[in-house]
């Protein structure tokens, strides 16, 4: 069964904006171990990259299989032995978004001296930090004077 969850009904997470209903695909039985479940999931979501900072656009794609019980108090389950998946589809799309999201998996980020995004421009800065060197020409010194 395939299902298209709208964006109002999806988790809701400040770091990210779905760009389109998920699209779910739902298989299950049962048997005397009691509800099989797959799910299927694909979401496209926009966010800025943990790294670059950019915006950026990904579709994520997970599978997700569990066995569910007739005593398992996660579902609610009907007189007639049916069960509401809501609960597991809504964690399942939640679990498809990565916590650190990033705008490609080679993403190189920005550097920490100059401030330079290195997936559009080379920086000719040595890796290590400098504090005395950079100090207040360093982008980040003023986010560092508001952490201490």
């Amino acid at each position: 069964m395939n299902v298209s969850i709208p964006i109002s009904d999806m988790p809701t997470r400040a770091d990210v904006t779905y760009d389109a209903p998920a699209d779910v695909d739902i298989e299950y039985y049962t048997d005397e171990a009691g509800l099989h479940l797959t799910i299927d999931v694909r979401v496209a979501v926009s966010f800025d990259c943990y790294r670059c900072l950019e915006r950026a656009h990904r579709t994520y794609e997970a599978r997700y299989r569990e066995t569910f019980g007739e005593n398992d108090d996660y579902l609610t389950w009907s007189q007639e032995g049916g069960a509401d998946v809501g609960e597991p589809i809504f964690e399942a799309i939640y679990a498809t978004v990565p916590q650190s999201l990033v705008c490609r998996d080679d993403c190189l980020g920005l550097c920490p001296k100059c401030g330079t995004n290195r997936n559009l421009t080379p920086c000719a800065c040595d890796t290590e930090c400098d504090d005395e060197q950079y100090g207040e020409n360093n982008p980040f010194a003023a986010l560092l004077k508001n952490l201490k």
